[in-house]
């Protein structure tokens, strides 16, 4: 009898260790890391006969899995959290492991202000469209993702990564597409922001062209002289040449941002365009500008002084019936040739001219009562 019983014993002993120690043990080789800033992930060795693992913050269950690999979301940023685990089969759970702990990252902040510019046919660049996406930059980034969606990816797929605020890049392709940007906190631990706001883009051939250039700006015409005209204006980026028109009429094609009309007609008036010419098209013509060229630019008074002989030739006298204090001959275009103060009880000149060029000049003689005008020519 008591060797019956204690041969019981003996199995029930050796059932329950087998049972709880080699049959179905607890997990172990745990570890927990963070991946972003509101979740960790945790993983562990399989467990031989488990069908599925419970996972538990202290005493609080958590959630179950099947697998060996678990994340926990929706945790705070910056916040260190532990957890156990225990295996479960049909009939049984296993004691829970030691306590493994991990902390979950910073806050990486999302790109804010972006922006896309899209330039056509730039002569610099190697495509039909140049995209260049810019944002603010956000404290202690170390990168830049940028990402494109379009109705083929309409998930998004990465274009590239930069240090910097700026990325270009380019298409041959019209339509539309969208572009958003993540921020990388941390290129080891890939740690990185929420995507930015999607921006849209559309390529079609109503964006500027590039390779247009843009109508010369601040045209200016001054008459120079009687038969000559100064065009002068701003220069064009990209320009290879000007065009320049007279009364709509092509009169020059010149490399610089000046030019002098000559030979025109006394005292009339003229308009002028200049259009520039860029590397395969002329611009459309600038603000038209128009003056006259000089004419008589002094007043003829006929009283106070009589000149003789006119025309003359080698010298000219004045008489005036008062005293006469200065003389001042102009030519056409206003230019002063010859100056005299007078003394007193001066009422007759000779004045030598021979040394003047051929034309029309004007005589201004002042008095203590005035100045008159009067036209002379040389011959």
């Amino acid at each position: 009898m008591k060797k019956s019983l204690l041969l019981l014993f003996t199995l029930l002993v050796s059932t329950t260790l087998f049972a709880q120690g080699d049959v179905f043990g607890t997990p172990d080789s745990i570890s927990a890391r963070g991946i972003n800033k509101d979740a960790i992930e945790i993983t562990w060795k399989r467990v031989e006969g488990a069908t599925e693992y419970k996972i538990y913050s202290g005493d609080e269950f958590l959630t179950s899995v099947k697998g060996t690999i678990c994340t926990i979301n929706g945790l705070e940023p910056e916040t260190k959290y532990c957890f156990n685990l225990s295996a479960v089969n049909e009939t049984e759970e296993s004691a829970k492991s030691a306590d493994v702990c991990a902390e979950t990252f910073y806050v990486c902040d999302t790109p804010q202000n972006v922006k896309a510019n899209v330039v056509l046919n730039d002569p610099n660049f190697g495509k039909k469209y140049k995209i260049t996406v810019t944002w603010d930059i956000v404290d202690g980034a170390e990168a830049y993702a940028i990402y494109v969606a379009t109705q083929y990816y309409p998930e998004g797929m990465m274009m590239g990564t930069v240090t910097s605020n700026e990325f270009i890049m380019g298409s041959d392709a019209d339509g539309e597409l969208y572009v958003f940007v993540k921020t990388i906190c941390d290129t080891q631990l890939i740690i990185v922001s929420e995507y930015s706001e999607q921006i849209g883009v559309n390529l079609n051939e109503d964006i500027e062209d590039a390779s247009a250039v843009k109508a010369p700006a601040n045209l200016t015409a001054t008459a120079k002289s009687t038969s000559s005209i100064e065009l002068t204006w701003d220069a064009v980026n990209n320009a290879s040449s000007y065009f320049v028109y007279r009364n709509d009429v092509e009169i020059a094609n010149i490399t610089g941002t000046t030019y002098v009309d000559e030979n025109l007609a006394y005292d009339t008036e003229y308009c002028y365009t200049v259009t520039a010419m860029g590397s395969s098209s002329e611009s459309n013509p600038s603000e038209e500008a128009c003056t006259k060229t000089l004419g008589e630019s002094l007043a003829e008074n006929t009283s106070l002084f009589n000149i003789f002989p006119n025309p003359a030739t080698d010298n000219l006298s004045i008489e005036a019936n008062e005293e006469i204090t200065e003389v001042n001959i102009y030519n056409i275009i206003g230019v002063n040739v010859y100056n005299e103060q007078c003394t007193m009880n001066n009422l007759q000149l000779d004045i030598n001219i021979s040394d003047f060029n051929s034309g029309v000049y004007f005589v201004k003689v002042k008095s203590l009562n005035g100045e008159t005008v009067k036209r002379f020519i040389k011959q």
